[in-house]
């Protein structure tokens, strides 16, 4: 389906290869006209895969994690800093979501941030979902800057409660070896 999707943007393909998102979708099975979250969505390659996979009578959440974990105005400080010593700003992890929820053929897709300083294991979307989909990403949640890994199991508690009877969810990670667990998540992006 992904493959003959017109208007893909630049760059996209040459990351088919190595995701594969035939598969993954395969295995997800995500379909048209329903309701998913395409969790931790990073620059929302999938997200405009989901979104025309789910078509216009389907709707797709990009979630986006809030990493900073100050107020709005020293996350702007900070930024300042960096940029006075040659360095790039702090990135926003919802700026490439916005960008998709903007064009007209992603109107089905709305982007939210979750600001995960205090996270608690929240995952709130407006409605019941088919199916939660999280690609090449989970591995952060276990990272220190997401204030998250002490309460995955609430997370993942609160992901399952916000799906219907019968929904699918889905995660893709790169692996580290085996036994390394999340040990690994901050040095290799591996789980």
């Amino acid at each position: 389906v992904y493959e003959a999707l017109p208007l893909r943007v630049p760059g996209d393909a040459m990351h088919d290869l190595s995701r594969r998102p035939d598969v993954a979708l395969a295995f997800s099975g995500v379909a048209p006209g329903q309701v998913v979250a395409d969790f931790v969505a990073g620059d929302g390659y999938y997200t405009r895969i989901l979104s025309r996979v789910v078509g216009p009578k389907g709707k797709v959440y990009a979630i986006a994690p809030m990493v900073w974990q100050g107020d709005h105005e020293s996350m702007l400080a900070e930024n300042r800093n960096l940029v006075s010593h040659g360095l790039p700003p702090l990135p926003s992890t919802i700026d490439p979501l916005l960008a998709i929820q903007n064009v007209d053929i992603y109107s089905n897709v709305v982007a939210l941030m979750y600001r995960l300083a205090s996270f608690g294991g929240q995952f709130s979307v407006p409605e019941q979902l088919d199916a939660v989909f999280t690609a090449d990403h989970y591995h952060e949640l276990h990272n220190p800057g997401y204030a998250v890994d002490d309460k995955m199991a609430n997370v993942t508690k609160a992901i399952f409660l916000s799906l219907k009877p019968g929904g699918t969810y889905t995660v893709i990670d790169y692996a580290a070896a085996k036994g390394a667990a999340f040990a690994k998540t901050t040095t290799l992006q591996r789980t």
